[in-house]
């Protein structure tokens, strides 16, 4: 979200520096709670010095416990592994922060002589805008985003979020989209945080300093986490038993804190069975899907068409009902224009005319005929009137481009029914003489020039209506289009562990010919997991090259690696034929030491600098802008490796992609040092102080 917020800036003749990042919110938490706490020491007549001096301790100790939570958790992987990257590449947790946050400085009071119970309670007030700002901070920065959600709720990060980036490498979105709708899960942490210091100030403002405020936070706190946890979306969690880490730690806070009420503190009985509710919910949740049904076609239309194949036949029946409804409404036709836009390739082109019945909130046109002339290019609907006498002909249609095997038949029912009969007559009516498979496009069908272009998902849709045929009516040759659910999980991101768990998963898969293996294929032209771990095994260099073509795929990557010739990956589909492509890439290992360094956002050395007028981007905005204008998609904010924010026509200024670690970072994250000053500074003892 902060490159949003960036874009806004920028479009308006502000400074992108201006938008805050995560750093800048732990500093803001770091003084707001500091000087609450402190106040109310001073207020209670306590040594405001040594409190000062514990929630010090408090700060670097939750800076400190996060990291070294995660590096615990990642003990057992790399073990397995063997190596030390697991640990080395871990994040941090904020149970981590919120456990050594709370030990350290307790510790440090009781040997002080001074009540740990008390300055807890008093910490409460700092506990919640800690929670607060920093979750706002990661809701900027896009991390511990939620699942699919298809309410009023739902927010769509931008291109190259995490969010994005995994909903693109299931098939959800288009790789280099925005993510579909998420819960904000890092919003309703904040105000969790809020609603667990609200709670605490009650004790707090009864006098009390017995540890009631503490354990009232602690348990509001647990107990709403073990319900937000069943709403997260990442998937790079622990999850032991069905239940994340953050829920194992819920439970065990829960728990404790139910003794300390049992032995006389009665605040919060009521928390043990609210814990246990959510327990019982916890491990009924079923794993995140996009819920497509629920949403825009325009969302439909742009997903992979194994993902809507994934989906239960009546929720395709459903969407297949949803575009016949849609193609019947009358809708006005639409121009865009700028500079550039006439010689934009068609996909560009439509996705401009997309993106102004996106900001009207009108959904995607179902049929289109696009023409471009006079710097403009006019989107008109394309009305075509079907006769349900009509018999399907005979002739097969014959579709450039492949399908996946897992879509061929759902596809080729379509054509040969209700569908094929648009397509047909969109076909007539145009004098169009090529049909052409595309996927991720905002529309299902579009006539430019001599050429019909359909959407596989809306085949896919529309196949769930339609008999199977007796004999294929169209030829689809079939060989893979993009990537669904892969074998290889985003987790791991380095090509040593990519190898090592593909190579695991497939030494766990049967290879008898009664055996079955779970899973969805990576290689599209593969019939089964079984088949394509046989074809794999039978040339372990296979694997370095699957996961090559696979980490190639991440945003910002491709052209990382491009900068060693030798190097080069395309980051097309993944099919067996494309394995040998990756060849010269497998058996090079700078290539692989590249890879890492590009996968950490380094981009690490042995390559030329771009030839960009901005070194990181990868490709040249400004010549992009230029030449397509700001319609384009490859000039669109956080698209590819570089971007472009534009308005009202204009070529604003280039931003680099929110994945590349040469993004200068905002001299607001320098306020994190802040609170570390103030609390120096308290820590000295005065002759006034008690």
């Amino acid at each position: 979200m902060k490159t949003v917020l960036m874009g806004w800036l920028i479009a308006h003749g502000l400074p992108g520096w201006l938008a805050p990042d995560y750093a800048s919110m732990v500093g803001l938490a770091g003084i707001v709670g500091s000087v609450l706490v402190l106040r109310l020491a001073r207020r209670d007549g306590v040594s405001v010095h040594l409190q000062a001096r514990a929630l010090l301790l408090a700060f670097i100790a939750a800076g400190v416990g996060g990291y070294v939570f995660e590096w615990i958790r990642a003990i057992p992987a790399a073990l397995v592994q063997l190596s030390l990257t697991p640990i080395l590449t871990a994040g941090r947790a904020a149970y981590g922060g919120l456990l050594a946050g709370v030990l350290v400085p307790a510790l440090y009071l009781h040997k002080r002589g001074a009540s740990p119970l008390a300055f807890l309670d008093r910490a409460t007030l700092a506990m919640g805008a800690l929670f607060a700002f920093v979750r706002v901070g990661c809701f900027l920065e896009g991390c511990d985003f939620g699942r699919p959600a298809a309410s009023w709720l739902g927010v769509r990060f931008p291109p190259g979020s995490p969010a994005a980036e995994m909903h693109g490498f299931l098939g959800w979105v288009p790789i280099g989209h925005e993510s579909l709708p998420v819960h904000p899960t890092e919003l309703y942490e904040a105000a969790l945080g809020i609603v667990a210091s609200l709670g605490a100030l009650v004790w707090l403002r009864r006098g009390r300093r017995d540890g009631a405020a503490f354990v009232t936070w602690i348990a509001t706190y647990a107990t709403g986490r073990l319900v937000l946890e069943l709403l997260r979306g990442d998937t790079d969690r622990g999850v032991y038993a069905g239940l994340s880490t953050a829920q194992v730690v819920s439970i065990v806070l829960l728990v404790a804190c139910t003794f300390a009420i049992l032995r006389g503190r009665k605040v919060l009985r009521g928390f043990a069975l609210v814990s246990a509710g959510a327990l019982v919910v916890g491990g009924c949740v079923a794993e995140p899907t996009p819920p497509l049904g629920q949403l825009s076609l325009r969302d439909t239309l742009s997903a992979e068409p194994t993902v809507v194949a994934s989906l239960p036949v009546d929720e395709r029946t459903e969407l297949a009902r949803r575009f016949e409804v849609a193609r019947a409404e009358t809708h006005a036709p639409e121009t865009v224009g700028g500079a550039g836009i006439v010689a934009a390739t068609t996909d560009e082109q439509l996705v401009a005319v997309d993106d102004l019945r996106k900001k009207r909130g009108v959904d995607a046109m179902i049929a289109a005929r696009l023409e471009a002339k006079d710097a403009q290019v006019r989107a008109t609907p394309f009305a075509i009137e079907l006769d349900p006498r009509d018999a399907t002909p005979s002739t097969p249609l014959t579709v450039e481009g492949p399908a996946p095997t897992v879509t061929l038949d759902a596809e080729a029912r379509a054509l040969g029914g209700a569908a094929g009969m648009i397509v047909r007559e969109a076909m007539r009516a145009s004098g169009a003489r090529h049909l052409v498979r595309v996927v991720g496009w905002p529309a299902a069908l579009v006539v430019a020039g001599d050429t019909v272009y359909v959407n596989a998902a809306w085949l896919v849709a529309m196949g769930s209506v339609e008999p199977v045929p007796s004999t294929p009516p169209t030829t689809m040759p079939a060989s893979g289009v993009g990537v669904s659910h892969p074998l290889l999980t985003l987790q791991g991101n380095t090509l040593e562990l990519c190898v090592t768990a593909a190579t695991q998963e497939c030494n766990q898969c049967p290879q008898t010919d009664g055996g079955v293996c779970a899973g969805s294929v990576t290689l599209l032209d593969m019939p089964n997991v079984q088949a394509e771990c046989a074809f794999l095994q039978a040339d372990p260099l296979r694997f370095k090259e699957l996961c090559g073509l696979y980490l190639v795929r991440f945003s910002g990557v491709a052209s990382c690696l491009s900068t060693i010739p030798q190097c080069t990956l395309a980051s097309g589909s993944l099919t067996s034929t494309s394995l040998p492509s990756a060849a010269t890439f497998a058996n090079d290992p700078a290539c692989a030491t590249k890879l890492d360094a590009c996968l950490a956002g380094g981009g690490g050395g042995g390559g030329t600098p771009s030839s960009s007028s901005n070194s990181g981007c990868g490709c040249d905005c400004d010549k992009c802008c230029s030449d397509k204008g700001c319609g384009s998609l490859a000039c669109k904010q956080g698209t590819g490796s570089c971007g472009k924010f534009c308005t009202d026509g204009q070529c604003k200024q280039c931003t680099l992609h929110p994945a590349d670690s040469s993004r200068p970072r905002s001299p607001w994250a320098l306020l994190w040092i802040l609170p570390l000053l103030y609390l120096v500074r308290k820590a000295r003892r005065r002759p006034t102080d008690r």
